[in-house]
């Protein structure tokens, strides 16, 4: 696995031979890689683009798929050369120890994190009557996180436009997505039972537990 962080997104770093492997192997997810993925190629890093009649977008830095043929607008000057620099990667194949692992698994936190921290492009939910209590509390969190969404699109799985979708047109959420939003959102859950007034046999006390995952992000399914 080879990461790096180029224009505000985290990439996976191939070659071009493993980027047509891949496109051959699952070309309805095409646009998927083509948006995660970057070609490494004589010492600099490229991300796909996809070829454009806008001039701007054109020149920009990276690679054009053209199916058989692929262009690179290679950069210019000395700033771009040390952006776009494959010893900019983290190559986590080529970790020699666990301590090599863990520092370059710290570094790509640290990367992740400087993504959630921009804010450029606040993304908000609708909240409407016929949401469910628990739907509507989810996304009054997400809004007061004031985030941009695109920025955590790498924590989620292919299914990033779907999960994009239940959360902008569905008015409830099953409980095992709402936990894993949660998680990728860096949300707990506390989940509280008792008893209801007057009840018959209570409990007599309020029982808790959190019910987020641990260890980490779990993604999105």
């Amino acid at each position: 696995m080879k990461k790096i962080l180029l224009n505000k997104q985290i990439y996976d770093v191939i070659d071009s031979n493993e980027y047509f492997r891949r496109k051959e192997l699952n070309p309805d997810d095409s646009n998927n890689l083509m948006n995660e993925t970057a070609i490494e190629k004589d010492g600099y890093v490229y991300p796909i683009i996809a070829p454009s009649n806008n001039n701007e977008i054109e020149k920009t830095i990276g690679v054009r798929d053209y199916g058989p043929a692929m262009q690179f607008i290679k950069p210019q000057t000395v700033e771009q050369m040390n952006d776009y620099s494959a010893n900019r990667v983290l190559d986590f194949e080529r970790s020699e120890n666990l301590r090599e692992t863990i520092q370059k698994r710290a570094q790509l936190e640290s990367m992740e994190r400087s993504i959630l921290i921009d804010k450029d492009n606040i993304y908000n939910i609708s909240i409407n009557e016929n949401d469910t209590p628990e739907f509507a509390l989810l996304k009054e969190a997400i809004n007061k996180k004031q985030i941009d969404i695109n920025s955590y699109k790498s924590r989620f799985d292919d299914s990033f436009s779907n999960n994009m979708r239940l959360l902008s047109t569905s008015n409830s959420i099953t409980f095992g997505k709402l936990k894993a939003f949660a998680n990728v959102f860096d949300l707990d859950i506390e989940v509280t039972i008792k008893d209801k007034p007057g009840c018959v046999n209570p409990i007599g006390e309020e029982l808790k537990t959190d019910i987020t995952w641990k260890g980490g992000v779990k993604f999105v399914w």
